[in-house]
């Protein structure tokens, strides 16, 4: 079904949210030079600066995020891991069998 195996799938996925979590203080970043600021980066008149600013900063923060990733985890494991039906479901616990 997928060409990667399940040790790649999971690499890859932490791979990406590594980029993204990382990204996502670009918004934080942006609205502290709105407060820090104001007169360049603001939504009305500076809007171009503070896109600019948030790109930049969304770059950098991914950038190092996926780096400090790849320090931990720099390729996916050869061994085949385990299925992910191996892993525990979450939700209700079975019922208690019934007595005799």
């Amino acid at each position: 079904m997928f060409p990667f195996s399940t040790n790649e799938r999971i690499w890859l996925h932490g791979l990406a949210a590594a980029f993204i979590g990382g990204g996502a203080s670009a918004v934080s970043a942006g609205f502290a030079n709105t407060i820090i600021d104001p007169d360049h980066f603001n939504i009305h008149q500076g809007l171009g600066h503070l896109s600019e600013m948030m790109a930049v900063t969304f770059l950098i923060s991914a950038i190092m995020a996926v780096m400090a990733y790849l320090k931990q985890s720099p390729i996916p494991p050869d061994a085949p891991g385990p299925s992910l039906s191996s892993y525990p479901q979450s939700g209700p616990p079975n019922p208690p069998e019934p007595k005799a």
